[in-house]
């Protein structure tokens, strides 16, 4: 927290995800604008105290949200905005976000920081997809999270199905946000 009292005029906090929001709050209330990684909060009223606190002391508040800016989402917006009639409206989406970092029954150490697939991968693909929709648009129908006993994480693999008003059409779009953290599983009898 030195590094708060100092001259600099804005941080990035990227610390494990269960600091963030004290963290956050500790820069916004020394008036520094604030580039937080995500998950910026645990609980979303703690997001609302941060913003309010952001907007008190005129300072920036924002969250990166890495894989809404990836080459190939920023490439594929350009496209689909300079050619609407082409591709149309989003009527449905399916997002895949796997990573592996379970491994042998066992979580690998970097991901134990990262508390489970949702957290990791969920808020990521939301990201990429609001980059699509009106904002609030998205509303969540079934959630599903799988738990292994002995994996210190919120969850390994989580099902999170959506609807969204289809835009300039009379139809109810849906999609699916899929996070899983077994790819690297490896069978019992599996040697290699």
């Amino acid at each position: 927290f030195k590094l708060l009292d100092s001259s600099v005029d804005a941080v990035l906090i990227s610390t494990p995800n269960e600091t963030h929001s004290e963290i956050t709050k500790h820069a916004i209330l020394h008036n520094k604008h604030v580039l937080v990684e995500k998950p910026a909060v645990q609980d979303p009223k703690q997001l609302i105290e941060l913003n309010t606190l952001a907007e008190e002391r005129n300072v920036c508040l924002t969250v990166a949200y890495h894989a809404a800016f990836a080459k190939e989402v920023v490439w594929f917006l350009s496209e689909w905005e300079a050619n609407p009639d082409q591709y149309g409206p989003l009527t449905g989406f399916q997002c895949l976000f796997f990573d592996p970092y379970i491994k042998q029954g066992k979580l690998k150490p970097q991901a134990i920081p990262l508390q489970g697939s949702w957290i990791d991968s969920g808020i990521n693909a939301l990201s990429v997809i609001e980059r699509f929709l009106p904002v609030g648009s998205l509303q969540m129908k079934e959630a599903r999270l799988s738990h292994v006993a002995g994996i210190q994480c919120s969850d390994f693999q989580a099902t999170v199905d959506f609807r969204f008003p289809v835009t300039g059409m009379k139809q109810i779009g849906r999609g699916q946000i899929e996070t899983n953290r077994t790819l690297n599983r490896k069978k019992e009898n599996d040697n290699s």
